[in-house]
């Protein structure tokens, strides 16, 4: 009787760490993919400092260099959520991020007749992921905070 218990408690015990192991395996999965998204917008705000910069805007150039920059820390954070190794964060972040300059860029030079709607589009895909950013920024805030004390 004692052994069917202890069999049964063990076998609770197994399902229960392996649910645990699967619902991080999830929330990994989803911190990596919004790190594709959040990378994705930040090339895309640097495409458009740049644009705003070749138009002598100057002021919403720097304002969309400041927001890229702010978007390419919460890339870093997001896969550091999705537990990839510090020393790879960085390059990963900046991979996705020149990706998607490099996709702006070529469209642009390739004269797409939709850019200026696909811009539009990108403009309200990124806003709609504004709070990602800013999850992911802070965590990356308080994992620094934490790693200097």
């Amino acid at each position: 009787m004692i052994r069917k218990i202890l069999s049964a408690g063990l076998i609770l015990f197994a399902l229960s760490a392996s649910a645990a192991e699967n619902e991080q395996a999830v929330q990994q999965h989803k911190a990596y993919s919004d790190a594709q998204v959040l990378g994705r917008c930040a090339g895309f705000l640097s495409f458009m400092s740049q644009l705003y910069a070749a138009q002598n805007q100057l002021i919403q150039a720097k304002d969309a260099a400041l927001k890229s920059n702010s978007w390419r820390i919460a890339t870093m954070g997001a896969l550091l959520a999705a537990d990839w190794r510090s020393e790879n964060l960085a390059s990963t972040a900046d991979s996705i991020y020149e990706g998607a300059i490099t996709s702006w860029r070529a469209r642009l030079e390739s004269a797409d007749p939709d850019l200026s709607f696909s811009l539009n589009q990108e403009s309200k895909f990124c806003l709609s992921h504004n709070q990602s950013q800013e999850i992911y920024r802070e965590f990356l805030k308080r994992i620094a905070n934490q790693t200097q004390n």
